[in-house]
């Protein structure tokens, strides 16, 4: 995204449906998608439980589930 202007962001994010969430009011929109209790020290066993499970979709889990990739 560092090479378009933000008229083609504003495109791109209503083309791909984020754009309204992208103007709600709130300090930071991406505070909507941080967990409210996040780990900070994960044991070992639970960290490669979760490496597993990145590596088994090619670490392109989307966050949301079902979503879909779009190439730009």
């Amino acid at each position: 995204m560092i090479g378009f202007d933000k008229s083609e962001i504003v495109k791109i994010a209503q083309d791909i449906g984020t754009f309204e969430t992208s103007i709600l009011p709130y300090e930071d929109c991406c505070t909507i998608f941080v967990p409210k209790h996040p780990e900070t020290k994960p044991k070992i066993s639970e960290m490669k439980r979760s490496e597993e499970v990145i590596s088994e979709n090619d670490g392109r889990d989307d966050g949301h589930g079902g979503g879909k990739c779009r190439g730009y």
